[in-house]
Formats: C-alpha cells, structure tokens, sequence
C-alpha cells in the first residue's frame, strides 16, 4: 500500500462529511469539521473547509488538493458537512454552526450553503447562505441532505422543531423560504 505524506494524513484526520464522487470537471469534493482559516470563532483549529481533489495527469503521480472554501465561523458557518452537486458544478452543503442562534448555543445554530464555481478556472468560488437555522421551530445543527431532480433541496436537523428532537425541511430554490416539511414526534428507536 502506497504511504501518504503527512501533511496528507493531517489532513485526512479532520475528514468530516466524507467524498463527493463528482465526475463534473473531474474532481472529488469533500469537506473537513476543522482546519483552515483560524478565527474568533474557531481560534485553535479553523473552521472547517471544503476541498477538491483532482486526479493526476498520469497513473501514480500524486493528486492535487485545494480548499476551494474556508469557512470564517460566526455567520460565515463552521463545521461543514454534506455535500451535494447541483447543476452547472455548484455545491450545496451544511455547517453543524455559525449564525447566531436565539437558543444561546455556543456554536450557533448551522447554515444551508451554496458554492458556485467560478466562470475562469482558479478564480474564487461564490459562497451563498441559502438558510440561516434559528433554533426552535426552525430546527438547527442541520445535518444530511438530499437534492430530487427538479432541483428542491431536502435535509434534516438534529435538533429543535415541535418536540426538539429535529425537523425535516424542504428548500425549492429561488422561493428564498425554508418550510418545515415535517418534524419528528419521537426519536427514532
């Protein structure tokens, strides 16, 4: 079996939402809880990233990464997680935090995100929060997700909604609300 670098296996530690196997430009998507830019929010361990391995041009050779997002806490998120591809190459994921939340959680509430590739290659991706959770009713700690063809977003919290153990909710894009489409009476046993 091949070793890895170690700046590799540090980076492998902090693996959060595992791969996006996106044959888009032919690339793998990924996130990571921790690492990156180091803030006020996330002072020892950064906030979390979203990467993008390329393959090599020839069999054996190294692949390449890059943090194509580094997330700033507070507003901005941490903690990502899920990845999806939607049309045209854009991402969608969650942040477990960030935002302020009402429920005086420490990390926040969580954050439904969207990146958008750059129109010239190496330029910086258009990050866009979709839905900031409140907490209660609205649900927070967002976690999993799912996209159906005509392009609504689903997903879940783990916590808040009418019995606080987590909700479900629907996001068709451009209707810029976020409706619960339900949310759970009981935790699963």
């Amino acid at each position: 079996m091949p070793s890895r670098a170690p700046a590799m296996e540090a980076f492998l530690a902090s693996v959060a939402g595992g791969l996006t196997q996106i044959y888009y430009a032919t690339a793998l998507y990924g996130t990571t809880d921790s690492g990156g830019t180091v803030s006020p929010s996330c002072p020892s361990s950064g906030c979390g990233v979203v990467y993008e391995l390329t393959p090599p041009p020839a069999f054996g050779d190294p692949w390449s990464q890059t943090v194509i997002y580094s997330f700033k806490g507070g507003a901005d998120g941490d903690q990502p997680s899920t990845l999806l591809l939607g049309d045209g190459g854009t991402l969608y994921g969650v942040t477990a935090g960030g935002r302020v939340c009402p429920n005086s959680l420490a990390q926040g509430c969580g954050t439904l995100f969207q990146l958008t590739p750059p129109a010239t290659p190496g330029n910086p991706w258009t990050k866009t929060i979709l839905h900031a959770f409140k907490g209660g009713g609205d649900g927070w700690t967002p976690y999993g997700l799912a996209l159906d063809q005509s392009g609504v977003l689903y997903g879940t919290t783990l916590n808040g909604g009418d019995s606080g153990f987590g909700t479900v909710y629907q996001l068709t894009r451009g209707a810029g609300t976020l409706p619960a489409a339900a949310s759970q009476a009981a935790r699963a046993r």
